[in-house]
């Protein structure tokens, strides 16, 4: 890991990598592989749950009926919110010991950043956000405990949250289908709230593009970042066209 890859050695790269390839731009850079990733199709599955997405966002607080409205305008107006609420031993079947998989040191690191992207650490910023907006404010949630956006809700019962509900909270293929819509609903909001050392997080971005804070570093429970609210950040349908995914997009301006 962290291996410097010199593309002056050798004529092809097969390569295959939980971490962005360390190399020189002329070989890879974050522009040129988030277009790639941008040019992905989704299959008809996750075209459906990403519908499922905008549509969890359409109707009116506590009515349970979808407004009339256009289902793409209600992601690019929404907040992004990425919570993780997991230990890794408890989310990934595999790992039954996170010190013995990751080491102490490893395994000390991935919870403090869990514990700075816990829903508690989310709340008083959220809360923040809707008492300066001067506008109707949506979230979009995805996270890895099933419960989590329900939770947030209950905090926030006034203000119209969105999701895809679900059963499972392992990595089993359903989860992996709502997974992979939520990145893509993630990466259609106007303003991404994430989680710390999370490669999850980071797809969500290298898709959308929009502004990113990440919790525990530009927000807690104490510290919000000045002048962020509802009302101050253009929708995504304002900078570019909407990920339809009906053809190739363009990357974001």
């Amino acid at each position: 890991k962290g291996r410097f890859i010199d593309d002056e050695k050798c004529c092809h790269i097969y390569f295959r990598s939980s971490s962005v390839m360390n190399t020189s731009s002329s070989l890879s850079n974050w522009r040129r592989e988030n277009e790639w990733l941008r040019k992905l199709r989704p299959v008809k599955d996750i075209l459906k749950l990403l519908q499922d997405a905008r549509q969890s966002l359409n109707s009116p607080v506590g009515s349970g009926q979808a407004d009339p409205v256009d289902s793409n305008e209600t992601l690019a107006n929404a907040i992004g919110i990425h919570i993780r609420m997991m230990p890794p031993d408890a989310e990934i079947e595999e790992v039954h010991d996170a010190v013995a998989e990751y080491g102490e040191s490893g395994a000390q690191t991935i919870q403090q950043y869990r514990e700075a992207s816990r829903m508690e650490a989310f709340l008083p910023f959220l809360k923040h956000i809707v008492s300066s907006s001067s506008e109707k404010v949506q979230f979009y949630v995805a996270s890895d405990w099933r419960l989590a956006p329900s939770a947030l809700k209950k905090e926030l019962p006034d203000v119209q949250i969105g999701w895809i509900p679900r059963h499972c909270d392992d990595r089993g293929a359903d989860c992996l289908k709502i997974a992979m819509a939520d990145v893509l609903a993630l990466s259609q909001t106007k303003l991404l709230l994430g989680s710390a050392w999370s490669s999850y997080t980071e797809l969500a971005h290298r898709y959308g593009g929009q502004k990113l804070l990440i919790a525990g570093s530009d927000f807690n429970s104490t510290f919000f970042p000045n002048n962020i609210n509802s009302s101050n950040i253009p929708s995504n349908s304002k900078r570019r066209k909407h990920q339809t995914f009906s053809k190739p997009h363009s990357a974001p301006a």
